[in-house]
């Protein structure tokens, strides 16, 4: 998925909100999290802190980059095990890992969330934005069915941002902003109207389909 929203539009509230929420369903060792210049007070970062596995402020381009290309990695291991074993997606390969097991086999989700984009595409080369765009479409791709997952949050967008965002985000989670990302995501104006903490949930596939929603503020 990915968020857009202007600089206030309470972008990191919903970050906490999905990760929270996230982590009610599931366990440490059936979730890993990768966070990436996710700004957290301290007493989130204690919640989280049975799943996490990165939490870094990334100050180069190079390090989200390494960061995508070891998404992939663990995305194309675990979709040559599928492929070995004849199954379509995570679900089914735990339960074939499982059979004859005592125990219930867990592969655990990897969730990577990327905060505050806007700077790492501003900061790139033409050559890393090439990378960036591949590595995103890739895990868009196929990803999800390896259990490998993708959260992007970007703020105010300019013309050569706008263009490198790959078009396989699905999901967009849409807050308040400028009328050329509005009508791009959302098929109209709607977001420049919005309050702080709403947004509009759209898929790629249907515009009309536009739920709104308001983000609970996290105490």
């Amino acid at each position: 998925a990915i968020v857009l929203g202007k600089t206030g539009a309470g972008k990191s509230e919903l970050l906490y909100n999905i990760v929270l929420n996230t982590l009610r369903e599931y366990s440490p060792n059936e979730v890993h999290l990768y966070l990436a210049n996710l700004q957290m007070e301290q007493l989130v970062i204690e919640k989280l802190r049975s799943y996490v596995k990165v939490c870094e402020d990334y100050n180069e381009v190079k390090d989200i980059i390494a960061l995508l290309s070891y998404a992939c990695l663990c995305m194309e291991n675990r979709l040559q095990l599928m492929a070995r074993l004849g199954v379509e997606n995570i679900s089914e390969l735990q339960t074939v890992a499982s059979e004859g097991m005592s125990v219930r086999v867990i592969m655990p989700r990897k969730l990577f969330v990327l905060d505050r984009m806007y700077a790492v595409w501003t900061e790139a080369t033409t050559k890393e934005i090439e990378t960036i765009q591949q590595l995103m479409k890739n895990l868009l791709a196929s990803g999800a069915k390896s259990g490998v997952h993708l959260l992007v949050s970007c703020r105010d967008i300019g013309d050569r941002i706008e263009e490198t965002i790959p078009e396989g985000f699905g999901n967009r989670l849409i807050m308040k902003h400028k009328n050329n990302v509005s009508k791009k995501f959302l098929g109209d104006d709607s977001a420049l109207s919005m309050e702080e903490g709403e947004l509009y949930a759209v898929t790629a596939e249907d515009f009309e389909e536009k739920l709104k929603y308001k983000v609970p503020l996290i105490g």
